[in-house]
């Protein structure tokens, strides 16, 4: 997770101008977790973003690319505010599956029970000794916490956790696991899913949005949509479509794939892909793949937990 961006926010006018930045009111107090997204000024989606609290006038923000610390920036005249991005000095850990709780208690004073440490929250602590900011999300859907800290601790958290891991049986996993994970999910990738020319209700995520305030972007993601992000599953298991690949009704084109890989929870292909708006959940489509066109069904975001109760225990 270190290649993914830090932004710290700070200053007299912090919370003021991130709940005007975010699609919604992300000063909820300290210790707080947002997910929400930062939108131009036409309601388009510059990124989506996690917006932690840790002082009355700090903050952090998990974003996507450097043009996330250029957006902000671009944005802040009038806010008496500090943007840094100091992901070229820090290092992420992930810790997330059903053991992070099992991984991570013997190395740290903090207490991770559900009733003290909830998801969607963060706290600055320490764990095997380095000083961390722990934030619990999980972009697997599953329990877990992304641990930051200062470049010079890195290698010692990873040790450390992975001595732990390996007593719970535990292994390191990469881009392609991930992808998998947050797929059965239904969770989105800027960059890959979604970019400025979709809008948060075109992109599935109008959940993350409040009319709770003066927000940029908000009153523009009223415009109708015309396409919809969709969640489709296979029907064939041998066979995982690549970004790109058209996806037809019978012979018309009608979107395409933005995100594939094997579900391994259920047992199926899934991929993301981009429909016009009228083609609904349970209807059947095709996708090219492999020189032929494959069967596939469109399904809820979520094919995995839809309720979410894997990653609050």
């Amino acid at each position: 997770m270190t290649s993914l961006r830090r932004i710290n926010v700070t200053g007299p006018d912090a919370a003021k101008f991130l709940n005007y930045a975010a699609a919604r009111n992300v000063a909820r107090g300290v210790g707080s977790v947002t997910y929400t997204m930062l939108l131009d000024h036409n309601g388009g989606i510059v990124s989506d973003v996690t917006i932690s609290q840790l002082a009355e006038d700090r903050f952090l923000v998990g974003g996507n690319s450097p043009r996330d610390e250029a957006w902000l920036k671009s944005i802040s005249s009038g806010f008496d505010v500090q943007i840094a991005d100091i992901t070229n000095g820090t290092t992420c850990v992930a810790v997330w599956g059903p053991a992070a709780r099992d991984i991570l208690t013997p190395i740290t004073d903090t207490d991770l029970t559900n009733d003290t440490f909830k998801y969607f929250s963060s706290k600055e602590t320490s764990v095997a000794g380095v000083d961390v900011t722990a934030v619990r999300v999980s972009y697997v859907g599953e329990l877990g916490w992304e641990l930051a800290c200062d470049v010079s601790g890195g290698k010692k958290l990873w040790n450390a956790v992975m001595e732990q891991a390996t007593k719970v049986g535990a292994v390191p996993a990469g881009r392609s696991a991930l992808t998998s994970l947050r797929l059965e999910k239904g969770y989105r990738a800027w960059g890959s899913d979604m970019s400025r020319e979709d809008t948060p209700t075109s992109a599935g995520l109008e959940f993350a949005v409040r009319a709770d305030g003066e927000h940029i972007g908000l009153n523009a993601v009223t415009r109708p949509a015309t396409r919809r992000l969709r969640t489709l599953q296979l029907a064939e298991v041998d066979l995982v479509p690549t970004t790109a690949q058209p996806v037809f009704i019978g012979d018309r084109n009608v979107g395409y794939v933005t995100s594939a890989e094997f579900g391994w929870s259920v047992g199926a292909p899934i991929a993301l892909a981009w429909l016009p708006i009228e083609i609904k959940e349970g209807e059947t489509v095709s996708i090219s793949c492999g020189g032929r066109k494959v069967g596939a069904v469109v399904m809820p975001d979520a094919l995995f937990d839809p309720t979410g109760s894997r990653i609050r225990v």
